[in-house]
């Protein structure tokens, strides 16, 4: 068994939303996520054996969003979104512990307010940008591979308030 402690970056957010008709709104979002930060992890052993840290080297990354929501009188609601975020891992940080990268993400949704319940769907499609990376994070040498990944997110909601 081992203990890993993972401080969180500080975010610092900046959004603007706008209803050019009183129907549909525009948004804008910016983060920086400041990963450089985190210098190592630090893997402890619940036993005998001794610490064992992981140098990461991370940078401070941006993310930026943009979405659309258009409602109809009757309740219901359509969502489009896009998304783009740095990857925060120099090359000699991807590893599989992390094999980080570039991503940017669609979205789709719909939601309708039906007699109080407030019914949501959505979909994500989130593909990663091909990346190379190494076994182990000290290895000087070239790349031991390329890393990918495409991700499909589905999300159901049904709400009620009291």
């Amino acid at each position: 068994s081992v203990h890993l402690e993972m401080p969180l970056p500080a975010v610092a957010s900046l959004g603007a939303a706008w209803d050019p008709v009183p129907s549909v709104t525009l948004t804008l979002d910016a983060q920086r996520v400041f990963w450089g930060e985190l210098d190592e992890l630090l893997f402890t052993p619940l036993g005998p054996a001794p610490e064992d840290s992981v140098a990461l080297g991370w940078e401070d990354v941006w993310t930026w969003r943009i979405g659309a929501e258009a409602r109809r009188p009757e309740g219901f609601a359509i969502r489009l979104g896009y998304a783009r975020e740095d990857s925060p891992a120099p090359r000699s940080g991807v590893t599989p512990l992390f094999p980080d990268a570039e991503r940017e993400s669609l979205s789709a949704g719909a939601g309708i307010d039906w007699r109080g319940v407030v019914i949501e769907l959505a979909y994500r499609l989130t593909v990663l940008d091909d990346r190379e990376g190494v076994a182990l994070p000290d290895e000087a040498a070239g790349p031991d591979g390329v890393y990918e990944s495409t991700e499909h997110d589905f999300s159901i909601a049904v709400t009620r308030r009291f």
